[in-house]
């Protein structure tokens, strides 16, 4: 996949992980308490939809005694504290000491479960739980949560295993999206450029496994990256940006209903006002900062080749991140606008599938466009060793004397076999860093030199004649020659003797 795709692709992949991110309530992670309840919930409500239940979380509105979350139309209110009873004894009024969640199941960390369930035995008995005389029936009000304490303290934090594994699954269903969109786009472009189905499917499948770990990385990063003191701060900076943004596109009349509309269908409720510019600056603030990580994530390797295994040229890492910075950006931007379209034709989905189709399209087309630029201003050191090398090609075949038909049905075929982006690199290494066209060349030839001598060795072996056929040659070649001269002597006069007879007068 080239940079251009790769870039495209990146952008929507980082559009899309900032809509997940914005699904999560990383901004109560930090909270006064350790913010480890609210981790728990999103890590119960994301393993509620990985079993395929439907989840609305209904806790982020904040209302006094609502549930968390609605799952298969059941309430659920989650609580983390320390111990078991901890935990129970939260979900009752300190006025009257009566349960106060009617009508929800209370969910406890994993491990505090049977205690919970001792716990709300001893409630019921005492007539605190109104509707609930048996204490038996305990197990109804009590759910076991799927992380336990620990975890959900873990989850709040950056840099451990049950944070990253909770950033893996919440990201996953957008690097998966990745993997198949790059899957498609990839085989299609060996397809149309003659590629056998097998070879095309291999290098495609290479391809999109590289895109979906690099939208996977930059998903996970940027969670990991937000949980951290540096994050929130940049996170705070992005955010003034884009309230300022949205205000500025609110003020106009087309701006407000595509801002009213995109985040009516985020929240799958009519939003208006600043409701809804609240919801579309939040997603553009994660958007900057997922933008920025998948950025330094798809900048890395080209970093690490212009400074440490010396493969590419500054000039080339410098196209390339314009190239990449062009098609993040251009993935926002087409992501918005692909989801103001799907939208407007069909609310909620389309609001996901034009995001998706319309990130990819804008990433594309910007990157595509800078590249096109910078390919004005410098050429890719690809482009420069290709030259070098059909320069070695051409002198090798002159030493050799190859003909027309052997370069073509041998030695071509074989080069095409191996040259590729990571020989190309190898080249470039080769000459020291540096773009000298003598140190490509000679490259060029110990990689290639042995293709020509084999050539040469397969060719049919040519006899040289005896002494006495060589001799016989030459008086018969002498012989017809003399010959020769002689027929055209006679021919030459009987010529001259015709042009003086028809001169004569009649």
């Amino acid at each position: 996949m080239s940079k251009v795709e790769k870039a495209g692709i990146g952008g929507a992949g980082s559009t899309q992980s900032a809509a997940e991110i914005e699904n999560t309530q990383w901004t109560k992670y930090k909270g006064p308490k350790g913010g480890h309840g609210f981790a728990a919930e999103d890590a119960n409500a994301l393993n509620d939809k990985f079993r395929g239940k439907k989840v609305e979380k209904t806790g982020v509105s904040n209302e006094l005694n609502g549930s968390d979350r609605i799952v298969d139309g059941k309430m659920i209110q989650t609580k983390y504290y320390k111990t078991a009873d901890g935990s129970v004894d939260a979900a009752f009024d300190q006025s009257t000491g009566n349960y106060r969640y009617k009508g929800q199941v209370l969910e406890v960390p994993k491990d505090q479960y049977e205690e919970a369930i001792a716990r709300m035995k001893e409630k019921i008995a005492e007539g605190k739980v109104p509707g609930y005389t048996d204490p038996e029936k305990a197990s109804e009000i009590v759910k076991q949560g799927d992380v336990t304490y620990k975890q959900s303290v873990n989850i709040a934090k950056a840099g451990n295993i049950d944070s990253l594994w909770f950033d893996i699954k919440t990201q996953s269903v957008v690097s998966g999206c990745a993997f198949g969109i790059s899957f498609i786009i990839s085989y299609a472009t060996g397809i149309w450029q003659g590629l056998k189905p097998k070879k095309a499917f291999k290098n495609a499948f290479g391809s999109a496994l590289k895109t979906g770990v690099i939208v996977l990385i930059s998903g996970v990063g940027t969670q990991q990256l937000l949980r951290t003191s540096f994050g929130r701060s940049f996170a705070s900076f992005t955010t003034k940006i884009s309230r300022q943004l949205v205000t500025k596109i609110y003020s106009t009349k087309a701006g407000k209903e595509l801002i009213e509309k995109i985040a009516s269908a985020i929240m799958k409720k009519a939003l208006h006002g600043a409701a809804a510019k609240n919801v579309i600056s939040k997603l553009l603030r994660s958007n900057l900062v997922t933008a920025t990580v998948t950025g330094v994530v798809l900048t890395i390797p080209d970093a690490y080749s212009a400074i440490v295994s010396k493969s590419i040229s500054w000039a080339q890492f410098s196209k390339n991140l314009a190239v990449t910075a062009g098609g993040i950006g251009g993935g926002i931007g087409g992501a918005a606008g692909g989801a103001a379209i799907g939208t407007a034709i069909f609310p909620g989905v389309g609001t996901v599938i034009g995001g998706i189709i319309g990130g990819i399209a804008g990433g594309i087309g910007a990157a595509f466009g800078v590249k096109k630029v910078a390919d004005l201003i410098a050429p890719d050191d690809a482009q420069i060793m290709i030259e070098s090398m059909n320069e070695a090609i051409e002198e090798l075949s002159y030493e050799y004397m190859l003909t027309e038909n052997e370069l073509e049905s041998i030695i071509i075929p074989k080069i095409k076999d191996i040259v590729d982006a990571k020989w190309l690199k190898q080249m470039y290494k080769y000459s020291g860093g540096r773009s000298y066209v003598s140190d490509q060349k000679e490259f060029v030839r110990e990689q290639f030199e042995s293709y020509f001598e084999e050539v040469i060795k397969n060719r049919t072996e040519i006899k040289t004649p005896k002494l006495i056929t060589l001799k016989w040659l030459a008086f018969t070649t002498r012989t017809r020659l003399i010959f020769g001269y002689i027929g055209m002597k006679f021919l030459s006069l009987f010529s001259k003797k015709k042009r003086e007879l028809l001169a004569e007068p009649a």
